[in-house]
């Protein structure tokens, strides 16, 4: 009972360190024009850090697949860290492949939906178009010229 309740709070604080660390490398990468490109790198290291593998299948204990990779390749050589990386691998070229797939699709949606409707008028324009007729609006409502006047009751002879 020991070791689950280690286990999960070692898994806690190994996410709270991912999303510091993930955060640390926005902050990095946020100068940079190109959103694909930093949501890509964005997306490597999450596969990277969050990308589990059972060293030890018959226990059930699920640990980030480089570090068994770093020791393995460490311990017993590169031949057996190889079938750690391969997920790692894998999740790192898939995940930003997905991403520039969806991005594509987004534009082309985008781009579809915007030459089917008119074009519309900037939020900076509608606003002031609707700010001035708010002002003719109050201005003909205080305009006294307009207004009805008060008749005075008929005098009585």
């Amino acid at each position: 009972m020991e070791m689950t309740s280690d286990y999960y709070q070692t898994w806690a604080i190994y996410w709270g360190a991912v999303v510091v660390a993930v955060f640390l490398f926005w902050l990095l990468l946020r100068k940079f024009k190109r959103p694909t490109l930093t949501y890509s790198l964005l997306i490597m290291l999450l596969a990277l850090l969050l990308t589990p593998a059972a060293p030890e299948a018959e226990r059930g204990y699920w640990v980030p697949a480089y570090m068994v990779a770093l020791m393995e390749g460490l311990n017993e050589g590169f031949e057996a860290a190889m079938p750690y990386l391969w997920p790692v691998i894998f999740m790192m070229v898939l995940l930003p492949c997905l991403l520039f797939i969806g991005r594509v699709i987004a534009a082309k949606l985008t781009s579809a939906g915007q030459a089917s409707m008119p074009p519309l008028s900037s939020g900076a324009e509608v606003s002031k178009e609707s700010s001035n007729n708010a002002r003719s609006e109050a201005s003909s409502a205080l305009d006294t010229t307009t207004a009805p006047s008060i008749a005075t009751p008929p005098q009585q002879s």
